[in-house]
């Protein structure tokens, strides 16, 4: 591995300003020449196995670390090169390159010289001048305010999130590894504790597991190790900046501190932050591993918070977010599955609700639309792509994706989202105006009557007013993103892990009545263009390009009660593609796994194209010995919409999308069985791995309840059925094994 490369000071200036360049060999010759021959004047830190120098070049600085005691540290310096030469980050220190000489040299041992191999080796990173993190924890001179607090909790936290995504465990997350730039941006440091995982690995097991004191996760000593470790180091990491110190500290006492320091002027939303990253500073800490976070919740938990800064000091909005738990909203007893209707079937509580009031008498559909207007003249362009999600949710619960709509799980909305609504209820306003079809004044009070007995709960405790305008503004962002209106255009067909189309399809399955929709629409566009014309026909398309259901699918459903149910419309089987043979018996908890009914039961598996015959996803056929499956596209969205639909069928007579979601979720369980499915054609996934989408597959069955062998709910059945029958003189598996044994020659032992 010796470093024979030709790297000038000039390539390695070149390469400092390039953010695009590949790390690559330096020549020793070139970085003892930028440190003056690693002079201690340029020393700039000095760790437990290495010293850091300043490299100057003619345009500016690199940092150079010479590991000591090479001989000794090999595998930290090659473990240091693997995980750095991937990641790729703001909040990853750069890595320029290395250097991997060794050299013949006359060296004294017993007395005498002798020749020996001396190895050197050397790592090149840009030079952050603001030093590491831990000089701003402990000295009192140098205390941060809480906004650049909050902004490098958070960068430490993606920096975390992208190496776990890259399978890189730092296993050695501390201040002192944490280093800062010119705008105190953090970036993480120092890899040579790291590991890396192979793509289907989630722990790896070790005899020795090095770190610091006060970061160390306490499993250390069990010799495993997990990404949760990292965790609980990012934990005591984040409790220090809040505190200043090391242990463990109460919400309420953290909160008390900032609350002491902060301006009067925003100390409500600061607090707020605070509060939520004490939260998950103590939840890493945990020392149960289960139990702490993973770094995307705690991402998605920090841009919750974070995203409500930007827009508080507008006087656009003029509703205040007020936090009610459940048992204070509704004193009467809510309705049990039986009792509640087809059309409402899918409004389930979570713990909490955070709803939208004003102040008594403060609202003014007309200063809405005043405002609206001016927010809609304005440049378009920061037409934002929601990336916020709700926190862990109940069984039955529904998931709203990226904006919440409707008074359920609005713990998840912003004051930026809301500025966003009232962006097109005013766009909404100027399109009525501008056709001269009378506008949205007087719209709320005959909205806020029928929706009223129209939702199970969640609105009891809202005021008229207040029901009004939630209605009002969900409408127009639905109507507005969703809806063909001059002057704004819906999104175009693009490939199908686009970002923004696929916020797109989502906002369809958010929860409000659908005729708020078609009263705004007829008050914009009047009653010469239906709602089913435009946007009905949308959501069909949609679905269509994202190879949800057939093209040529004309399943229009004039009246749902909402947006959801309309989806669910288009996903029903056009067929069954067997029916029951003759001495049925229940085989309930004996269905195989793809690659079981391969090897047990010689059952070949095929895409089936749409036709005229197959018109969802959901139009699976068994033809002798070959199930046909309709292709499955899958990214880290679908299971969400799968299981939103499943929730809307917990109370329909039939719930095709339900037995699906079991069917495929038996057939591809493991990785091996993705990788069958895959290779078939059946399959298509742009997850980071089988392993991926293995898990999102048996994670469509968390509590879900039904009787497969239930024709009537489960229209697979018969084709289940006619698989187990071809498997059933075997147990699951039984083939394969046999044939195992009959390659190794040892079938009488097997016997």
């Amino acid at each position: 591995m010796d470093c024979l490369s030709s790297m000038t000071k000039s390539d390695l200036e070149r390469m400092l300003f390039d953010e695009t360049a590949e790390p690559k060999a330096l020549p020793l010759s070139l970085l003892a020449e930028i440190t003056n021959g690693f002079s201690d004047k340029q020393e700039i830190g000095e760790g437990g196995f290495a010293v850091v120098y300043q490299g100057m070049l003619n345009g500016g600085k690199v940092a150079v670390k010479r590991l000591s005691k090479t001989h000794l540290y090999e595998k930290e310096f090659q473990r240091e090169v693997e995980c750095l030469m991937v990641a790729k980050h703001k909040n990853v220190v750069r890595f320029l390159g290395y250097c991997a000489d060794t050299q013949g040299s006359a060296e004294r041992y017993n007395g005498k010289f002798v020749m020996a191999d001396v190895q050197r080796r050397l790592l090149c990173f840009e030079y952050l001048p603001n030093g590491s993190l831990d000089k701003y924890i402990t000295d009192t001179s140098r205390k941060l305010p809480w906004r650049n607090c909050y902004k490098i909790i958070q960068g430490i936290c993606q920096g975390l999130h992208y190496l776990h995504v890259k399978k890189i465990v730092h296993l050695d997350l501390k201040p002192a590894n944490i280093l800062l730039d010119d705008n105190l941006v953090p970036k993480i440091a120092d890899f040579g504790l790291s590991r890396c995982f192979e793509d289907i690995q989630s722990r790896v097991f070790t005899q020795n597991i090095g770190g610091t004191l006060g970061y160390l996760a306490p499993e250390f000593g069990n010799g495993v190790i997990t990404y949760k470790f990292d965790v609980y180091s990012l934990g005591a990491i984040i409790i220090e900046i809040l505190t200043g110190e090391k242990g463990y500290h109460t919400v309420d006492t953290v909160v008390q501190i900032w609350s002491e320091k902060l301006e009067k002027s925003h100390s409500d939303i600061q607090l707020q932050q605070v509060r939520v990253c004490t939260e998950i500073g103590i939840e890493c800490i945990d020392s149960n591993p289960a139990k702490r976070p993973d770094t995307q919740n705690i991402i998605d938990r920090l841009n919750e918070t974070g995203s409500m800064v930007g827009y508080m000091e507008t006087s656009m909005i003029t509703s205040q977010l007020v936090e009610i738990s459940l048992d204070e909203l509704h004193q009467d007893r809510p309705k049990t599955p039986e009792e509640t209707s087809s059309e409402d079937s899918s409004f389930y509580r979570s713990s909490k609700l955070l709803l939208h009031q004003t102040q008594p008498g403060a609202w003014n559909l007309d200063s809405d639309l005043e405002a609206g207007k001016t927010l809609a003249s304005q440049n378009w362009t920061d037409n934002i792509v929601c990336i916020q999600k709700v926190r862990p949710v109940v069984h039955n619960s529904y998931t709203p994706q990226r904006v919440p709509i409707g008074p359920y799980h609005r713990s998840c909305s912003s004051t930026r989202i809301e500025k966003e609504k009232l962006r097109y209820v005013g766009f909404m306003q100027t399109v009525s105006e501008t056709r001269g079809t009378g506008g949205l004044s007087g719209l709320g009070e005959g909205l806020e009557l029928r929706a009223r007995d129209w939702y199970v709960d969640g609105v009891a405790d809202m005021t008229p007013e207040e029901l009004a305008r939630m209605l009002l503004h969900d409408g127009c962002y639905l109507l507005g993103r969703l809806g063909n209106y001059p002057g704004h255009s819906l999104p175009q067909a693009c490939n199908f892990d686009n970002t923004e189309f696929r916020d797109v399809l989502y906002l369809i399955d958010n929860q409000l009545p659908f005729f708020v929709l078609e009263e705004i629409h007829e008050r914009v566009m009047s009653s010469d263009c239906s709602l089913s014309d435009s946007l009905v026909e949308y959501v069909r398309r949609l679905l269509a390009a994202q190879l949800y259901i057939s093209p040529g699918q004309k399943r229009l459903m004039k009246q749902p009660c909402h947006l959801l149910h309309l989806v669910h419309t288009y996903f029903h089987p056009n067929q069954v593609g067997c029916g029951w043979s003759d001495g049925f018996q229940a085989l309930t908890g004996r269905w195989r796994r793809a690659t079981e009914y391969r090897l047990d039961a010689n059952v070949k598996f095929m895409p089936r194209e749409f036709s005229a015959d197959v018109t969802s996803i959901l139009d699976v056929r068994l033809e002798g010995c070959t199930l046909l499956i309709p292709r499955l596209h899958v990214n880290n969205d679908t299971w969400t919409l799968l299981q939103n639909l499943m929730t809307l069928e917990e109370q329909m007579p039939k719930r095709p999308v339900t037995a699906y979601c079991i069917f495929m979720s038996q057939l591809a369980c493991t990785p091996e069985d993705v990788r069958l499915l895959v290779d078939a054609k059946i399959v298509q996934h742009f997850l980071a791995s089988d392993q991926i989408a293995a898990r999102g597959f048996v994670g469509l069955l968390r509590e879900v309840v039904m009787d497969v062998d239930n024709i009537d709910r489960n229209y697979l059945s018969p084709i289940w059925h006619q698989l187990e029958m071809r498997a059933e003189p075997y147990e699951p598996g039984f083939l394969a094994r046999f044939r195992f044994f009959c390659r190794k020659g040892r079938k009488d032992r097997f016997i």
